[in-house]
Formats: structure tokens, sequence, C-alpha cells
């Protein structure tokens, strides 16, 4: 049979009751208040995160950025350097021993310095030995040839003891400057091969046959003071800009 509770019972449960519900309103009170603040202060540490993401990218950006421009000048050479080896080759069954293509040489005084780099010598000589053996996009032949690669570089000709052929990363673009977008390659005879190539070598980049013979280090402090010999280092490293290369674009 179930109880009847007396008033006194009724009054204390109503006042139990009460009492749960009062502190189950203050509860969520606190935990609505608490949400708020914990809202708040994450919010916080989001900003903070964002504006020290911001930093590291503002200061790793730039030398991500240089790396892979670096590895892209990297390629570029190298894939030059493969060009004109082949296109020496193929002449070379055409044409006979690129030892004997660069006649006739620099005019030069009773003392042997050059007076006149016989630019007339180097467009026969370009037209004849390698314009037929090189794709490109553009060939400009005014006093000396100019030619353009489909990826923008460019290579001008200049005769002295051999033929120096500049080959620069982005064409008349600046810097224009030897071991940071300018590199020195010569075609060299047989008069002058060993002196600037090495035995049986006709092209390659200026002052290959010593600094390559001294090695690493020699070829890195040369090209540091000398930036025309820069290309000998890029040849020892594989066409790749180490860290230590001491030049930037």
């Amino acid at each position: 049979m179930k109880k009847d509770f007396t008033l006194t019972e009724r009054a204390m449960h109503v006042t139990h009751c009460d009492n749960i519900g009062n502190n189950v309103r203050d509860m969520k009170e606190n935990m609505f208040h608490f949400s708020r603040k914990s809202a708040a202060f994450t919010l916080a540490e989001v900003l903070i995160t964002l504006g020290i993401i911001g930093v590291v990218v503002a200061m790793t950006l730039p030398t991500l950025i240089n790396e892979t421009q670096r590895k892209q000048d990297g390629v570029k050479i190298k894939k030059f350097y493969s060009i004109m080896q082949q296109a020496i080759i193929m002449s070379e069954r055409d044409n006979g021993s690129a030892a004997d293509w660069l006649q006739p040489v620099a005019i030069r005084d009773e003392d042997g310095k050059i007076v006149d780099y016989n630019q007339a010598a180097t467009l026969e000589i370009f037209n004849q030995y390698l314009a037929p053996y090189i794709k490109t996009v553009q060939k400009q032949q005014n006093t000396s040839p100019m030619v353009t690669f489909a990826d923008g570089s460019t290579i001008d000709m200049t005769k002295g003891n051999c033929i120096d052929i500049i080959f620069d990363l982005n064409g008349s673009k600046q810097p224009n400057s030897f071991g940071r977008d300018q590199f020195d390659f010569l075609l060299c005879d047989s008069n002058y091969n060993e002196r600037y190539l090495g035995k049986d070598k006709y092209f390659g980049p200026h002052s290959q046959a010593t600094l390559t013979q001294q090695g690493r280090d020699t070829a890195l402090q040369t090209c540091k003071t000398n930036p025309d010999t820069c290309g000998v280092l890029l040849l020892i490293d594989n066409f790749e800009f180490k860290k230590d290369y001491p030049h930037r674009r």
C-alpha cells in the first residue's frame, strides 16, 4: 500500500526539488560561461598560431623560391651543355673534327694582340658547323650570332683565341652578369683546346683544363674571384647550384 507523505515531508520534498533545479540552472550557467571563455581563448590561440605561421612563411618563402630557381637554372645549363655536345657530335660526322673548324682566327697585330675579333668568321663558323644541328626558337645574325632557345635562354658568340659562347639563363633580362645568369663556354680548335679545355676536348666551360685538374676547392675559389670560370664549378657539380655556390641571381 502506497505511503502518504506528511505535510512536513511534502514541504521537504518540494524544497529538495527546488534545490536540485537551482543546482541544474547553476551548472548550465557555469557551462555557458565556461564555453564562452573557452571559445574566446581558442580564438586567441588561433590568431597567435596564424601570426606565427605568417612569420615562418615570410622567413622561409624566399629561400624556397630561391632553391626552386636554382634547380631550374641548373636544368637549363645542363640542357644547353647537352645540346651543344650533341650538335658538335652530329656536325663532326658531316664536317670533320671540330679541331679544324675555327679557321680563320681573330686578327692580331705584330705583338700578338687581338685587334679584330673577326665576327664575320664567327658567323660563318656558326652557320656552317652549328646552326643546322641546334633546334632554336630564334636566330639573330647581325655582326655575331645570337640564339634563343624555347626556355628563354640565349647564347651569344664572340671569337678570340676560341669562340666564346656566352650562355644567358634569361636572355636580355637582368642581371646579365657572369656567375649569376651568364656563363662562359668555349669552342676551341687544336691550337688552343689543350690550353683552355683539355686534350681532345673542343667544347666546355672556360678554364676547364686547369680547374678540373686542381679540383673542386680551387674551382670554387676561382669562381668567387673570376665569375667567368663558374661553369667549371657547375660542371664538377653536375650542373647543380650547391649551397656554397658563391653567386646569386
